[in-house]
């Protein structure tokens, strides 16, 4: 079981096919992986880490290779990230209405 990081391409195991996706966005458990097909399979992770009953729907099959992040992801990440800075300066108190 591989460490994947955002934009490694995987193989994936879904609905009794085996298609190519790659990594949108991964939590401490899981990942997020869009396939190329644009169907989005929220939580996905290797065979081996998950219950028998959630694997027989999909699953990380192989490790394929790096990918590459969209710039639409990366201007996305980076909205985010302003987003969150003026959250926490409201929260703060530091920007009124």
């Amino acid at each position: 079981m591989r460490k994947l990081k955002i934009g490694d391409k995987v193989q994936m195991y879904f609905l009794g096919a085996i298609e190519e996706g790659v990594v949108y966005d991964k939590s401490s458990d899981w990942y997020k992986v869009r396939l190329n097909d644009g169907t989005n399979l929220p939580r996905s992770n290797w065979k081996k880490a998950i219950s028998d009953r959630d694997a027989r729907f999909w699953h990380i099959v192989s490790y394929v290779g790096k990918g590459k992040v969209s710039s639409t992801a990366k201007k996305s990440m980076a909205g985010l990230k302003e987003a969150f800075d003026k959250q926490k300066e409201f929260i703060k108190g530091k920007i009124q209405k």
